[in-house]
């Protein structure tokens, strides 16, 4: 049972409408998380998933795998497999300046 379907499904943007209507523990914790599709993710994303019969977390981690009806998180030492119609997927955003040509390209403006 997934008691937000019929209004995810009706909703223009899924990312602010989950974020507003699922429960506070995971709401504060899904601050720096975007709401993503399967197509959306990649390998070594940050993917919390959040379960869509209760919309508390329930997993985190690295994915390390992507098949049609499978992602492979890595969580610890263990590898979980995630059906991803049983949840809400998160992608975690990056702070990493190593591949951000934006910032290269101002930094040799400065220059």
């Amino acid at each position: 049972m997934e008691p937000l379907r019929t209004l995810v499904s009706q909703s223009t943007d899924t990312d602010t409408f989950l974020h507003h209507y699922l429960p506070d523990p995971s709401r504060v914790f899904l601050a720096n998380y975007t709401y993503v599709e399967v197509p959306e993710i990649y390998l070594n994303d940050s993917i919390a998933c959040i379960k869509r019969s209760t919309g508390l977390r329930d997993l985190s981690g690295k994915v390390k795998k992507i098949t049609e009806s499978t992602l492979v998180l890595r969580c610890g030492s263990k590898n979980l497999y995630v059906d991803p119609e049983r949840y809400y997927l998160f992608r975690k955003h990056r702070v990493s300046r190593g591949n951000n040509r934006e910032f290269f390209e101002h930094l040799l403006t400065k220059i």
